[in-house]
């Protein structure tokens, strides 16, 4: 229980991390398809996954940015 002075941990800031997700495993795209777990290829630069902030740049291959396929 929290005091009544206390708040709960807010959610960290999330930003989109292009070219780490796995086929099907990514949170939507940049024009290449509708959404959600439509990625057909490993670690495509058009699909991301919604990361905390500051972790996508110590992502291989990771970017802020969609990248031409």
């Amino acid at each position: 229980a929290f005091a009544a002075d206390q708040k709960p941990m807010d959610k960290p800031a999330m930003e989109k991390c292009y070219g780490v997700a796995k086929a099907g495993k990514n949170d939507c795209a940049a024009g290449a398809h509708s959404c959600a777990g439509q990625a057909t290829k490993d670690f495509d630069k058009t699909s991301y996954v919604a990361v905390p902030a500051g972790v996508c740049a110590k992502l291989a291959g990771g970017t802020l940015t969609a990248m031409a396929k």
